[in-house]
């Protein structure tokens, strides 16, 4: 059998639907530790008791917010790149302007900028949780 070579268009149409997977198992995982974050901050064991600690508390809630707005619009953009994408692959001649390019690239940026801001965040609020255990712990389990 014959196998006939996928033209570079086909190639680079491939490889950016591949990328755009990839953006949304990023964004599918920060989904399900957000939730994670969220409970763990809002369990009864790591109440904030003094006002240090308050105000981390109310910081990472907001900036948790902020990372599922950031996170929300991501997916929508991600979408619709994707439809474009899949346009492109379905029009033989038509390779795409350089902006569809460009936007790809950008929302390439935002994905790992997101991403970065996120882990972050996340190791923030794990530091956060380890002071307030170590602050409730009985002094026979030190």
């Amino acid at each position: 059998m014959i196998m006939k070579k996928k033209p570079n268009h086909q190639m680079m149409m491939d490889r950016l639907h591949e990328q755009s997977l990839e953006w949304k198992s990023i964004i599918l995982f920060m989904e399900e530790e957000i939730i994670f974050l969220e409970h763990l901050l809002h369990s009864y064991h790591f109440e904030p008791d003094t006002a240090e600690l308050y105000e981390r508390y109310h910081k990472y809630l907001k900036q948790l917010d902020e990372i599922k707005f950031a996170k929300n619009n991501l997916k929508v953009q991600i979408d619709g790149h994707e439809a474009s994408i899949g346009g492109i692959m379905d029009s033989i001649d038509h390779f795409g302007d350089s902006s569809f390019y460009i936007e790809h690239d950008d929302i390439n940026v935002l994905v790992q900028k997101t991403s970065e801001d996120y882990r972050k965040l996340k190791s923030e609020i794990f530091d956060y949780a380890i002071t307030v255990m170590r602050k409730h712990k009985k002094p026979d389990e030190i």
